[in-house]
């Protein structure tokens, strides 16, 4: 025993009669041992182990984690199935074939070294399901309803996720209960539905095709309005957008307002343009909305003209109220003009949206090719009795401290002609603010009935 003591006040550390560095010099030595013991002494590697989902494949990849370039092995029975070896991150993968149906409990087992010296083991389950689910049973329904969403019942496999399909789109899923039985809320195009279920279970299997139900839906007239329900599949702009209509993608112009322009190839993105569009975006892409007919039913272009609900507002309106878009409405279809024209009156008075950040004259709308300058559109039949032509020079996306002079134009007469213009702009500009259109050209403007006006100015 003294010639321990004596031989540790030899080192460094222990030499003091401090009994404080003797504990910190203690505390250093210990650590260098655990480290020198670590370095030199083969320990087990860390295992981590993913749980494989269930397969319907006799070929398995079991992927995990363990220490760099360390062996790894794959048994059942104690009897090694496949080997391999980690990357130098850690990450392993061992593939396992020829495996029956079943469940299957394999030992994963990362080891020091190949001679299986020091090893660490994990256990995992394996199941291999080749049997496809029972297809599912739907209850039957009434042939015909006035109900847009219905309820389907039915029972399946269990705890297998069964997928509905309408006209053989799927519209909605739904996991069955332990003992097969489903309930899911559903909604019907309009006209006829073919409705059946699929059922697949957690190793992707799917079973056939359940019994086939066949359901009309007859869409209600409430209070003389007829909306159809669709799905927004893309925005085009501030007011125009694509919609599935039965398995058909259609085009939908809002009525009543207009967006300054982004993807029209007559003229570059309007001040304000980008901003309608994304706002559109949000609200209604992806969606379920309602589509309410005025009078007319398409537009010149063969696109749909519809009044655009979500939920209960009108999305005509809101883009308006916010100052995304302008009140644009032409006879004959002008059901909500007090509407829009109040909505645009609450968002220039708080200079909201392009209010406040382009050059807005509430009385016509000279076209630019770099900013959006709207006007009230008239809304009825009788034309405004004059109209002001603000000259196009450059036009700021703010107000400007002294506005240009204006050349005054009366929608009432006398009879113009396109040499009274300087431009096609500014014809375009009075023929679109008087309320003018191919089919209503007082003044003969448009000599080809193609909306455009003065067109050769």
């Amino acid at each position: 025993m003294k010639n321990i003591i004596t031989v540790l006040k030899k080192v460094p550390g222990f030499r003091s009669d401090n009994n404080i560095k003797k504990i910190i010099a203690s505390v250093v030595y210990a650590f260098i041992g655990l480290i020198l013991i670590f370095a030199f002494v083969p320990m087990p590697p860390p295992l981590a182990v993913e749980n494989p989902k269930p397969s319907r494949f006799s070929e398995n990849d079991i992927k995990g984690k363990t220490g760099m370039n360390k062996p790894v092995y794959l048994l059942i029975n104690g009897e090694i199935l496949a080997q391999s070896k980690a990357a130098s991150n850690g990450e392993f993968s061992i593939r396992v074939i020829n495996l029956a149906e079943g469940s299957h409990t394999l030992t994963v087992e990362a080891c020091y070294d190949e001679k299986r010296e020091k090893c660490i083991s994990k256990l995992v389950t394996l199941i291999i399901d080749k049997t496809p689910p029972i297809e599912p049973e739907l209850n039957i329904l009434a042939s015909e309803t006035e109900n847009e969403k219905i309820t389907i019942e039915g029972t399946g496999e269990s705890e297998s996720i069964v997928k509905i399909l309408i006209n053989d789109n799927e519209r909605s899923e739904v996991k069955a209960s332990s003992d097969g039985t489903f309930k899911q809320e559903i909604t019907l195009y309009e006209g006829q539905n073919t409705i059946r279920a699929v059922g697949y279970d957690l190793a992707g299997n799917n079973s056939k095709s359940s019994n086939t139900l066949t359901v009309n839906y007859i869409k209600p007239i409430v209070q003389g309005i007829q909306t159809e329900t669709v799905k927004v599949t893309r925005v085009i702009d501030g007011d125009t957008i694509d919609v599935d209509i039965n398995g058909t993608i259609k085009r939908v112009r809002y009525i009543g307002i207009d967006t300054p322009e982004t993807v029209d190839p007559r003229t570059s993105v309007q001040c304000y343009g980008k901003e309608a569009s994304n706002k559109n975006k949000d609200m209604v892409e992806g969606k379920e909305v309602r589509l309410e007919k005025d009078i007319s039913e398409v537009d010149k272009y063969g696109r749909l003209l519809r009044y655009v609900w979500l939920g209960e507002t009108l999305v005509n309106e809101l883009l308006v109220k916010e100052g995304y878009a302008l009140s644009s409405s032409y006879p004959p279809d002008i059901k909500y003009q007090e509407r829009l024209v109040k909505a645009q009156e609450d968002a220039r008075s708080n200079n909201k949206g392009l209010w406040g950040v382009c050059y807005v004259t509430p009385t016509v709308k000279p076209v630019t090719q770099s900013s959006f300058v709207p006007a009230v559109k008239p809304v009825t039949t009788v034309a405004p009795t004059s109209v002001s032509y603000i000259q196009p020079t450059a036009v700021p996306h703010t107000q400007p401290t002294n506005p240009p002079s204006a050349v005054s134009y009366s929608c009432s007469g006398p009879d113009l002609d396109c040499p009274d213009f300087p431009s096609h702009s500014a014809a375009q500009s009075f023929f679109d603010s008087c309320g003018f259109s191919a089919s209503y050209d007082p003044m003969r403007l448009d000599g080809d009935n193609d909306g455009l006006a003065c067109e050769n100015n």
